[in-house]
């Protein structure tokens, strides 16, 4: 993403993702062969012209909310990504593990609103916090 350029001192290419996605799809489109998949993204941009470019497979919006800055208001936090969500048609989040850890009603919050929650990191390797976790959905998990 361009802010990300800056913060990481690396050259600022922009590719038009039109043309970018289109390609993907029309390799999915002919490849899948009915299996099951979903797209993510964290970026917002990606996410919204898959939202309006095919409704054959669930979308969800990649990001690291509480955990790392952004310069996209629409990742700032769980709530503005669930807000973003929602206003675009998607199925869900997928955010970092460690606020779900810190905040285990986080994916509740998120289902609430009729979306999907989902994680990724290190800390979804940890048998305690998955425990911290399940307890939070009123699941109960013998690891």
């Amino acid at each position: 993403m361009l802010y990300e350029a800056a913060d990481f001192q690396m050259d600022i290419f922009a590719m038009e993702l039109n043309k970018f996605l289109d390609s993907i799809l029309d390799i999915v489109y002919e490849c899948a062969r009915g299996r099951s998949l979903f797209f993510t993204s964290f970026s917002p941009e990606v996410c919204m012209l898959l939202a309006t470019k095919q409704t054959t497979y669930p979308i969800l919006f990649l990001n690291d909310s509480s955990n790392w800055p952004t310069g996209d208001s629409r990742a700032l936090s769980t709530q503005t990504a669930v807000h973003f969500a929602r206003r675009w048609g998607l199925q869900g989040v997928v955010m970092a593990s460690e606020p779900f850890v810190a905040a285990p009603k986080l994916a509740s919050f998120i289902r609430g609103k009729g979306l999907y929650s989902s994680s990724y990191g290190a800390q979804n390797d940890d048998p305690e916090m998955a425990k911290v976790r399940a307890r939070s959905l009123g699941c109960f998990l013998s690891v």
